[in-house]
């Protein structure tokens, strides 16, 4: 209905659709024809996906009916999410009514009625997929958690804040299956190789006549585009004056933000790290917990956030 409302964020939308449509002209020269992109390709099939379904069905670029297709993936992953939310929950005892309204509470959150009805922001996407690692890793797996994170990453680079916490899970699965170690090591490298091999094959048709690294150059590069200590983010940045101003303006009169949001980032890692050593036998969802709480710390206190980056958490 949100949708259907409201047209969306019309420069994010403007460009899913123009993306879209670049995507159906060819993909080796995507990245180099001098068109703004700095969305990573894992998206770009789903546009081009959407804007071939557009030219089938007869609607014009540009129009309302075209907007509104291209907010139903996200849409879509709320639906999916939701239903795996109430399939966890059963599964952790929570009862049918229990895993109802959890189910529901996420369904009808309004920052996803937000987010993906009226903005068509697609961070609803990445938030599926980081939950589908976490639900593959507890069915124990890995190998298929890890090819899925590389899928996760290729979506969007905020993925990336959620490897810490999975690489320690990893590692301390092998360590609490003192029997399977060995057989555990070997599936760890074979999750990261599943992980790396998504990441290459799925890139691959996008990289034209650019170098080996023009992946990694991409992820740098947009990193470094909004060199700003919080945009539009609710954060601690903002609570000091931050918003839209450089990532090298000064905390306190003493270190540059960005050196104290990269500094509050590690400690991050680290103390979500040890609440999921001392949490993992005693619950089942320590590494859910775990991953929430370390998006919502990078979110508050770390640099280059957007408001939507504390989306996964919830």
């Amino acid at each position: 209905a949100l949708s259907i409302v409201f047209y969306g964020h019309s420069t994010d939308i403007n460009c899913f659709m123009a993306w879209g449509n670049m995507v159906l002209d060819g993909t080796s020269n995507f990245y180099t024809s001098g068109a703004f992109a700095d969305y990573p390709p894992g998206y770009m099939y789903i546009c081009g996906a959407l804007s071939w379904l557009c030219r089938v069905l007869g609607i014009s670029y540009g129009t309302d009916g075209m907007a509104l297709l291209f907010k139903m993936p996200a849409t879509f992953a709320d639906m999916v999410s939701a239903y795996l939310l109430y399939r966890i929950a059963k599964e952790q005892k929570f009862g049918e009514k229990g895993a109802l309204l959890i189910a529901g509470a996420y369904a009808f959150a309004a920052p996803l009625l937000f987010v993906s009805g009226a903005w068509g922001q697609i961070d609803s996407v990445l938030a599926l997929l980081i939950v589908l690692v976490i639900w593959l890793l507890q069915r124990d797996q890995r190998i298929l958690a890890g090819a899925v994170y590389g899928v996760a990453i290729l979506m969007k680079p905020q993925a990336l804040m959620f490897g810490p916490i999975l690489a320690v899970a990893y590692l301390l699965q092998i360590w609490d299956d003192q029997e399977r170690w060995l057989w555990r090591i070997v599936e760890t490298v074979l999750a990261v190789l599943a992980a790396l091999a998504t990441l290459a094959l799925l890139s691959l048709p996008f990289q034209g006549t650019q170098p080996w690294d023009w992946l990694i150059r991409k992820y740098v590069e947009t990193a470094g585009s909004y060199d700003y200590a919080s945009i539009e983010a609710f954060n601690f940045a903002s609570l000091i004056g931050g918003n839209w101003k450089p990532s090298s303006m000064l905390v306190l009169g003493l270190i540059p933000y960005k050196s104290f949001g990269m500094g509050m980032i590690i400690l991050s890692v680290l103390f979500t790290s040890a609440l999921y050593y001392f949490g993992r036998k005693r619950s089942k969802g320590a590494l859910y917990l775990s991953g929430a709480l370390v998006v919502l710390l990078v979110f508050t206190f770390g640099h280059y956030m957007h408001e939507r980056y504390m989306l996964p958490a919830l």
